[in-house]
């Protein structure tokens, strides 16, 4: 039974983010919950003022847990600061034991051990729901767009969301609470962001001189790339996010940053990144220096030559990351879109549009751990749902003069754009009945229709007042 705990320091929570003395107590805190486990660190896009720790295997050392708990407790006493120390059966669990427990009423019972200085919250093994039912909906770490639909029809506790089915739930606030909700009971993996000793990777020159002379700028940043990349070479990094700054002479920063999809320390290709950039915003005074950071790093991944020829596929996806990446550098990370598939039944909200190096960048979820006998939540589309939804589908639906056949509402022919069609066949209708949590509902049948030119079509019509409208066409 996985079993994972968390510490956190409480005065932590009051103090500015700007005191490094505080920085400076949680790293040596860090230092010193690594004799407990090995495997310490957080979840991804929370504040770093805890540590998680995964103590499945490290228990027998000391015993049992309860044994762990009181040196670690007797460890903390020493310390002189307070403390507050959970412990359950998933990362997610523990944080937000962590950060909600003492705000519960009725609150989880707290644990013998608990002093002074250091108080413990533990949910017993494989029995949670007790501990977890009681916390706010803020333990499941969701937007706030989503947390405000969640109290807008009164759900505050996380145990309210049990009686709903997994269905309504994607529905009604995404695949991303199911997601969080998963994560807590431990029916989704999720991995810890492992914590290590920071190190940083910047360098900076300062000049003698003012200049504007865009070869010198060049010559010194491909010096300073050099000078950067070395330390990621001996530790078989690469640099994934770049930030450039060129100081003014009076004082002012001009940022450029690059990002690729692939971590690298090519010097000449960096390089040329950032001239796009700089291209594309042009110098308005004289340049007294160059500050080069590497923002984001990460290990450069090996690869073992195959025997036979799969490297033109290899090479196809270099020249794809490659094109990305320049045409990011020329106009821009927000010019540069891709699109990605949302869990949603009305046809206009069931894509977004997200920026290349962005999605690239953040870093994946972990496979699936689900009990057999488990439904999984995919958005994926099904092979009957790919055939019936056309690959060109407008923004928003256009209205259209249909005449239709009655009493099944039918259509028979329509104008669009000024031309007149003909429908020779017809399949439907698919009714979409959802939306009703966006303040308006959205109730439609859809058909596919076939025209005498051989164009197909998807069209629906509004049930509230029987308008028509062209929502896409299939090639």
């Amino acid at each position: 039974m996985p079993r994972i705990l968390g510490v956190r320091e409480e005065q932590l929570k009051a103090d500015s983010p700007k005191q490094t003395a505080s920085d400076a107590g949680l790293s040596a805190l860090r230092f010193q919950l690594s004799a407990f486990s090995p495997c310490l660190g957080t979840l991804p896009h929370t504040s770093s003022d805890y540590m998680l720790l995964d103590i499945s295997a490290t228990m027998r050392w000391f015993g049992d847990e309860p044994t762990l708990v009181d040196e670690l407790v007797a460890l903390l006493d020493r310390s002189g600061g307070r403390y507050r120390i959970t412990v359950a059966d998933t990362p997610s669990a523990a944080w937000a034991m962590l950060q909600f427990a003492a705000k519960t009423r009725p609150s989880p019972e707290r644990e013998s051990p608990s002093t002074e200085r250091a108080e413990v919250w533990r949910a017993p093994p494989a029995e949670p729901r007790p501990t977890l039912d009681v916390l706010p909906v803020e333990a499941l770490r969701l937007e706030p767009v989503a947390l405000g639909w969640l109290h807008e029809l009164g759900l505050r506790q996380v145990g309210q969301l049990a009686a709903f089915s997994r269905v309504q739930l994607a529905e009604r606030f995404g695949s991303h609470l199911l997601q969080r909700w998963d994560q807590l009971w431990g029916d989704l993996a999720e991995a810890l962001v492992p914590w290590h000793e920071p190190t940083e990777y910047h360098t900076r020159l300062d000049f003698d001189f003012a200049t504007t002379h865009y070869e010198t700028l060049l010559q010194v940043l491909e010096q300073q790339l050099t000078r950067l990349v070395a330390p990621l070479i001996e530790r078989h990094e690469g640099l994934q996010r770049l930030e450039c700054l060129l100081c003014g002479e009076s004082g002012s920063l001009v940022p450029l940053q690059v990002a690729v999809l692939r971590p690298t320390v090519q010097v000449a290709y960096l390089l040329e990144l950032l001239k796009l950039r700089l291209e594309s915003q042009p110098l308005i005074e004289p340049i007294t220096g160059v500050r080069l950071s590497a923002t984001a790093v990460m290990p450069i991944e090996q690869r073992q030559q195959t025997l036979f020829a799969t490297e033109q596929h290899e090479d196809d996806r270099w020249l794809w990351a490659s094109l990305v990446e320049r045409l990011s550098g020329r106009l821009g990370d927000q010019a540069v879109l891709r699109a990605r598939l949302r869990s949603e039944h009305q046809p206009e909200y069931a894509w977004t549009e997200t920026p290349w190096l962005d999605a690239s960048l953040s870093r994946s979820s972990p496979p699936a751990r689900r009990r057999p006998g488990t439904i999984t939540n995919s958005t994926a589309p099904t092979p009957s749902l790919v055939t019936t939804r056309p690959l060109h589908l407008e923004r928003r639906p256009i209205a259209v003069r249909m005449i239709s056949a009655k009493p099944q509402r039918t259509p028979q022919q329509f104008t669009w754009r000024n031309e007149s069609y003909t429908v020779t066949r017809c399949w439907g209708p698919e009714r979409i009945e959802t939306g009703w949590w966006r303040g308006r509902d959205v109730r439609r049948d859809y058909y596919r229709v076939e025209t005498t030119t051989g164009q197909w079509f998807w069209v629906f019509r509004r049930l509230h007042d029987g308008a028509w409208f062209l929502h896409g066409w299939f090639e």
